[in-house]
This record gives C-alpha cells, sequence and structure tokens, in this order.
C-alpha cells in the first residue's frame, strides 16, 4: 500500500492515509469475521457489522452532515442493501472455505477498481499504483500458497456447517 500512496515530502497527501486505514480495517474485518463465523449465524455477523459501521459514521456525523436530496437518500439505501447482501456473501465465504482459498479472490477488487476508476472518473493507475498492486497480489498469493502447503486439508473444502 505504501508503494502505491508513495509516501514522501513531495507527494504525501494527508488523504492518502485514507487507503492506508481503509487496508487496515478490511483486513482487521476480515480475521474478525473468520472467528466470527465459527460460533455465530451470517446474520447476527452482518447485523453488528452494520451496527457498528453505523455507530462509528454517527459520531462523525456532526462534523460534514449535510441533508441529502431524496435521490441520494434512495442511492444510499440501495448501497447498504446491496453492502450487507455482499457482507452475508463473505460470511459464509469464510464459513465454508479456508481464507487461502478465498484471499485471491479478495484481489480481483483491484480489477475492478480500477475498471470503474477509469469509467467513471476517467482515472488510469500510474505505474506506481500499478507496482504496488503488484506486490500486494503476490504477497498476498505467496502467502495463500504457503498457507496451503502447511494446512492438513490441502486443496479441500470445509463442510458447510449447521444453520448455512
Amino acid at each position: 500500500m505504501l508503494v502505491v500512496v508513495r509516501p514522501g515530502l513531495g507527494g504525501f497527501q494527508p488523504a492518502s492515509l485514507f487507503g492506508v486505514g481503509g487496508a487496515f480495517c478490511w483486513a482487521l474485518a476480515l480475521i474478525i469475521t473468520r472467528k466470527i463465523t465459527l460460533s455465530d449465524a451470517p446474520e447476527t455477523t452482518v447485523l453488528w457489522s452494520a451496527a457498528i459501521g453505523a455507530a462509528v459514521l454517527t459520531v462523525l456525523l456532526p462534523f460534514e452532515a449535510a441533508w441529502p436530496t431524496w435521490w441520494q437518500f434512495g442511492l444510499a439505501v440501495l448501497l447498504g442493501m446491496l453492502a450487507s447482501r455482499g457482507q452475508w456473501v463473505v460470511i459464509l465465504a469464510h464459513r465454508l472455505a479456508p481464507a487461502s482459498l478465498l484471499a485471491p479472490f479478495f484481489y480481483t477488487q483491484l480489477i475492478w477498481v480500477s475498471i470503474l476508476g477509469f469509467l467513471v472518473f476517467g482515472n488510469l493507475p500510474d505505474r506506481w499504483t500499478l507496482m504496488g498492486a503488484g506486490i500486494i497480489i503476490a504477497s498476498g498469493l505467496y502467502t495463500a500458497q504457503r498457507e496451503r502447503i502447511r494446512s492438513p486439508r490441502t486443496g479441500s473444502v470445509a463442510k458447510p456447517r449447521p444453520g448455512v
């Protein structure tokens, strides 16, 4: 992530910390999700994810509050529903498969974000962004491969737990 952000005196912007913070929070969320899926139903995990997100964002609301238009409100509701469904699918995936098997699928997000960045904003990743993404993907795939080798269930997918 630091190669993508390119920290230094000339190119560093405080807003680039959002990318680092976002990557950290997503990694932490995946670790917690993996642990919680062993004991809680997917619906419970989605509910807690939404509740924690709402609490954190509500604390920040007074600093940048603006009443949305009906169109924006509708888009926000749609986004919430789609994100909740996506989180539910990620939770189910973590219940059914080891993290090392799932990791490569999360790296496709880099491809989709790049495509959407071009289509929506006309922005193409520069060479530093591509190099940083390559490092992230290569290290993740290397770690996933090592985990598969060390795992006694190499190549197998976990059996569904009751309630799935």
